[in-house]
């Protein structure tokens, strides 16, 4: 049993990892921006507020505190809509501390471990003929994969002082807010944008939070980069079909052009920086949809055991029934 911190807990793959992690009966303490969280998950967990961003001094007590001897790092901001300078804030920043921190304390902990994401390829992220590894060059290209790849850098700069293990994850779905919102516009038979032809290579939450902790105890890890995608690939479009399938709903006949959604999502922007609201689409969305994606996992296979168990049918039927769109 060990005592572990978790940053981002309360989040969607945190909540996940908190799980799986309970049922290894370790003591867990998780970083929260807000005093309660209102979920069972976290029965017989230590939620501590406290903000990453300002306060290292307060990270560095709760880990003596605590003497916290593994720390995992899963707070981060993909929001797209945000300036660069308060991405950085909270991916970079927010990394800084959450790791000087650490290290201040190493007597205690023996681990960091940090969860980046594959976005850190930019669009280098593989085809079919030659999926992308970890030996790939990173050419981030949005705010959001800019931050973390220098939160990784940071990272990276420091295994000397401190254990330390990055996770880069391809894009995560499951019962999410992202999803939930992706799955209601599949229900109104929303069009594809652009042919459907590109690759989608994502991975299951829960496959996520397993290779996490598959990391714990395992000395082949420290020091490296894995990246975790799930067991299949399919074309946008293919997804976009088995999404329908669930919902017992025909896809949709037709397709915007790129063009046209790139407009659209211009016009979004412009009408929500004069209104100061986020806009409901940007373009940093639409080129992520519309990049191929195909990951080589052999790394994680070899030195953590990592095999992802949700195929994209099996995990897209889970999601929409927690998600409670399942007819």
């Amino acid at each position: 049993m060990m005592n572990i911190l978790i940053t981002g807990g309360t989040g969607f793959l945190g909540k996940e990892l908190v799980k799986q992690l309970k049922t290894k009966k370790h003591k867990l303490f998780i970083i929260s921006r807000t005093k309660k969280a209102e979920n069972n998950v976290f029965e017989n967990t230590r939620l501590i507020n406290a903000d990453l961003i300002h306060n290292q001094k307060k990270l560095e007590k709760i880990i003596a505190d605590n003497k916290i001897e593994v720390v995992y790092h899963l707070a981060a901001s993909s929001d797209e809509t945000l300036f660069y300078k308060n991405l950085y804030k909270i991916n970079v920043g927010g990394t800084k501390n959450i790791l000087l921190a650490s290290i201040k304390n190493k007597k205690y902990v023996k681990l960091f471990i940090h969860i980046s994401t594959s976005g850190v390829l930019g669009s280098n992220m593989g085809t079919m003929e030659k999926p992308a590894n970890e030996t790939f060059k990173c050419i981030p290209e949005t705010n959001y994969e800019k931050t973390k790849y220098l939160a990784e850098q940071f990272v990276i700069k420091h295994k000397k002082q401190i254990p330390i293990v990055i996770i880069r994850p391809t894009i995560i779905y499951g019962p999410n807010n992202n999803w939930k919102k992706i799955i209601k516009q599949a229900k109104k038979r929303f069009p594809l944008i652009g042919d459907g032809k590109n690759i989608w290579h994502f991975v299951y939450v829960k496959d996520v939070a397993s290779a996490l902790v598959l990391v714990l105890n395992n000395k082949k890890a420290i020091g490296n980069i894995y990246l975790i995608a799930g067991p299949d690939y399919k074309t946008y479009e293919e997804t976009y079909k088995i999404i329908c399938m669930h919902l017992k709903i025909n896809p949709p006949k037709f397709q915007i052009p790129i063009w046209f959604a790139n407009l659209i999502a211009f016009f979004c922007e412009t009408g929500s920086k004069i209104i100061g609201t986020k806009s409901i689409i940007n373009r940093s969305h639409i080129g992520r949809i519309l990049r191929t994606r195909v990951f080589d996992c052999t790394k994680a296979k070899n030195d953590l055991s990592y095999v992802g168990k949700y195929n994209i049918d099996k995990a897209l039927k889970e999601t929409i029934k927690d998600l409670n769109y399942a007819k």
